[in-house]
């Protein structure tokens, strides 16, 4: 497996309370004492995660996380199952009303940015798996998850109003590239998503990928963790989280998944690659529409998404 540079690390944890609740949790649910704790930091965006590696003195190694309870936590009790790509969760501990401690199994250091084209296949491979255990059939079921058709209801709403208090030169165009998209995802099949799957979200051991950060857990299109991993814009200058030229291999990776694990008898390939082109349009719409809703500064990354939504190929 050719590797690239590692965008994950480690520093110093100064925060007393990931300390302290190492400490307990240890102490309490495994008898051992803690040796070190690291705090893990992103080198690409110089971000600081509250995220934390905990080692024990039999050098056994646990992640430390703070969470939000919804969705995260009730994803972690109610949502997952055995076999499903994502970090066991050995204990949990309530903060306040809202946030909560996961301690969870260590599952490596290492996301997929930092890999070729055979680990991107792997990940997919898995993420079929996930999607497969989780199809929802539009049941009133996993009340706690946001829905896809709650997101399109509320952006056609705000769209709709912001055009009518707005006359910007491109918002017909905008307004008829959002009707398309939210007409093609109304009637979709409903899927528990990981709702933010980029390449920083998937760990790779060598051996297997694990699907990490479950805050944004939702229930919708199966399609719409393809078109955020593979055609999320990364920077403003437009180039993705994965080398364009692996897009196909990685999909056809996907899909052979699903129809395996659907014996043989899935979509077909057609309207799969409809549906993951819907998808990436989906991606800039979202990101479009929060920067029109929160009034951020329209940036090159802006631009870049708005451009893509514009662009052909739907």
């Amino acid at each position: 497996m050719k590797r690239k540079c590692e965008y994950i690390s480690v520093t110093d944890c100064y925060d007393n309370d990931a300390q302290s609740v190492a400490v307990k949790i240890l102490n309490e649910k495994y008898g051992s004492r803690l040796s070190d704790i690291k705090t893990y930091i992103d080198t690409e965006y110089n971000k600081t995660y509250a995220v934390f590696l905990v080692l024990d003195d039999d050098d056994r190694k646990y992640v430390l996380k703070k969470a939000r309870i919804e969705p995260e936590l009730y994803s972690y009790l109610s949502v997952f199952r055995t076999g499903d790509p994502v970090p066991k969760i050995l204990y949990h501990e309530k903060v306040d009303s809202s946030s909560c401690w996961l301690f969870l199994e260590h599952t490596g250091n290492s996301d997929l940015r930092s890999f070729g084209l055979s680990a991107h296949e792997l990940a997919a491979e898995a993420l079929a798996v996930f999607h497969s255990n989780h199809q929802v059939n539009d049941k009133p079921e996993l009340p706690e998850l946001y829905s896809l058709k709650r997101c399109i209801d509320k952006n056609s709403k705000f769209l709709d109003q912001y055009a009518h208090e707005n006359d910007a030169p491109d918002i017909k165009e905008l307004l008829k590239i959002s009707n398309k998209i939210f007409k093609m995802f109304s009637n979709q099949a409903t899927t528990v998503i990981h709702g933010d799957l980029l390449s920083m979200n998937i760990l790779y051991n060598g051996a297997d990928a694990t699907l990490i950060d479950w805050s944004a857990c939702e229930k919708g299109c199966y399609a719409q963790d393809l078109g955020r991993w593979l055609g999320d814009i990364r920077h403003a200058s437009s180039d993705g989280w994965i080398d364009k030229a692996w897009e196909q291999p990685i999909l056809l990776a996907y899909y052979r998944k699903r129809s395996e694990l659907n014996g043989g008898n899935w979509k077909k390939w057609n309207e799969f690659e409809m549906e993951y082109q819907y998808s990436k349009k989906l991606n800039y719409l979202t990101i479009v529409l929060s920067h029109l809703r929160n009034k951020w500064e329209k940036s090159e990354w802006y631009s870049a998404n708005l451009s893509a939504l514009f662009s052909n190929g739907m």
